[in-house]
């Protein structure tokens, strides 16, 4: 590999490092954000969703722009948006100025996470060293997850949650650096027109569901109104948006390739994925650190195990496959992943790491098992001139899937929160318990008294959030097993018609 190779494939790999690690490094310094800034439970809420919702929404148009204005400059203005981003959010002194950065980290990692594989696939040309470089690329994703709360946790502790920004500026510049020289400039021959209009309302929809969902968790009965008529203008929102991408030229969704029900089940399981495992981080960062009292550092630590695993399995997958077919794995992971979520739902202040720790190794199993079977499965169901469409439509839903698990699930652990404390304040009346419920749970009057009630309400939304999502993966999982066995029976009642013909 001569010099200027290897520049393009370490800019591709310091590129991917960042804007995956921010899915994962953010979520331990999340208390530590909301006591600094002050900010509700739907605040950090946002933090998150706000990165979510807008990888989401431009993963979609990434391919597009690329095509149109090619790959270099797309992954290029990325990285520099990136780490532009990254500096606003780490000078953020207020919510909205954070909030503002972290929808912009989302924008620019939608550039930054299929253009760099784009640009291997596009730059070397031997297979077998393409497909090494795919696996160390793949590996660099799995590095940047699990290394995120470990990370994260020791950076809040040391030098601050800003820290966990900052990083992102020097390795940034690195990765901008190499690129430059090493990357060269790539244009497809046709290009279909950019779906602008299918952009723009997808973006406003889905901002508008996660917006109102996220709201109800911490609303108060005067502006139930507005957030129905919110609710109810975003799926007005949503149909329009079916009816502009059927007449598309270039959509954004193909719905066409519904006509699967293999290929929509398998994207269902993809946005449940997100849903549940992948927003499961953001539950495990505030049950460690508000449950169970725990520091950052000693949060990022604990939840290693379900990333670590998840890169394991997802490396020997592949021997796995050999012997099982990609069905039953696929049935496995998401079956896996429910049990240990339902399980950890049984987890209180006092619960120890012992069993937490094993919850997460069999969660992490689980996502080893069901991430690449899921990939595996969507692409497996489309056409062959839709592969990239396809693969862009999975891996967006996914990043949704966590957006509305944060969203949804977050507001049941909020309400079931504060519906815990109201019942230890019960004797100061209705109003009296509902008020100071809020007040500790917001952590605006919280003494050494109340300290005890304010863990065990965290825990038991923790619980709440935990045994939903660890449902729906069961469901999802038996939802695949019927439609297996559907498969199977038509298969041989084929083959039983053409013997008899």
């Amino acid at each position: 590999m001569n010099k200027k190779m290897l520049a393009l494939v370490t800019a591709a790999y310091l590129g991917t490092f960042i804007a995956t690690l921010d899915i994962s490094i953010v979520n331990v310094a999340l208390p530590t954000i909301q006591k600094s800034l002050r900010v509700s439970m739907s605040g950090i809420q946002w933090i998150i969703d706000a990165y979510a919702v807008c990888l989401a929404a431009f993963l979609l148009a990434a391919g597009g722009l690329s095509c149109k204005f090619g790959m270099k400059k797309m992954w290029m203005l990325g990285i520099v948006g990136f780490v532009i981003s990254s500096f606003l959010c780490a000078a953020a002194e207020s919510l909205n100025l954070l909030l503002i950065g972290r929808g912009l980290q989302g924008i620019f990692a939608a550039l930054i996470i299929p253009g760099a594989l784009s640009i291997i696939f596009h730059s070397i040309k031997d297979n077998q060293e393409r497909t090494r470089i795919v696996g160390g690329w793949s590996a660099c994703t799995a590095v940047a997850l699990i290394c995120g709360p470990a990370l994260g946790g020791l950076l809040v502790d040391t030098v601050g949650w800003k820290g966990i920004f900052v990083l992102n500026i020097p390795i940034g510049t690195a990765a901008l650096l190499l690129g430059a020289w090493g990357v060269q400039e790539i244009v497809e021959k046709e290009c279909l027109p950019l779906d602008i209009l299918g952009q723009v309302l997808s973006i406003i929809f889905i901002s508008g569901m996660v917006y109102t969902l996220i709201e109800i968790g911490n609303a108060d009965g005067g502006r139930s109104t507005w957030l129905l008529a919110t609710f109810l203008f975003s799926l007005i929102l949503l149909v329009v948006f079916f009816f502009v991408e059927k007449k598309a030229v270039q959509p954004l969704i193909p719905f066409s390739l519904f006509k699967s029900s293999s290929f929509s089940l398998s994207n269902t399981a993809s946005f449940v994925l997100g849903f549940s495992y992948y927003s499961s981080l953001f539950f495990l960062s505030i049950f460690f650190q508000e449950a169970q009292g725990l520091t950052a550092t000693q949060a990022g630590s604990r939840m290693v195990p379900a990333f670590a695993f998840t890169a394991i399995v997802s490396f020997v997958f592949g021997k796995l496959n050999a012997t099982f077919s990609a069905h039953k794995l696929f049935v496995a992971g998401y079956i896996l992943i429910g049990i240990s979520m339902c399980t950890l739902g049984f987890s209180t202040t006092e619960t120890s790491y012992w069993y937490i720790g094993f919850c997460l190794g069999i969660l992490g199993i689980g996502a080893g098992l069901a991430v690449p079977a899921t990939s595996i499965s969507v692409l497996s169901h489309a056409n062959s001139g839709n592969l990239s469409i396809a693969s862009a439509i999975m891996n967006a839903l996914r990043q949704a899937g966590m957006a509305f698990g944060i969203a949804i699930l977050g507001s049941i652990m909020n309400l079931a929160s504060i519906f815990y404390a109201k019942t230890q304040f019960s004797p100061l009346g209705a109003e009296g318990a509902a008020s100071k419920a809020r007040l500790i749970m917001e952590k605006h009057s919280i003494g050494q008294q109340t300290l005890d009630i304010y863990h065990q309400a965290s825990a038991y939304g923790f619980q709440w959030a935990m045994i939903l999502a660890g449902g729906l993966c069961l469901v999802i999982g038996i939802a695949l097993i019927v439609h297996g066995n559907q498969i199977k029976q038509k298969q041989q009642s084929q083959r039983v018609n053409q013997r008899a013909s």
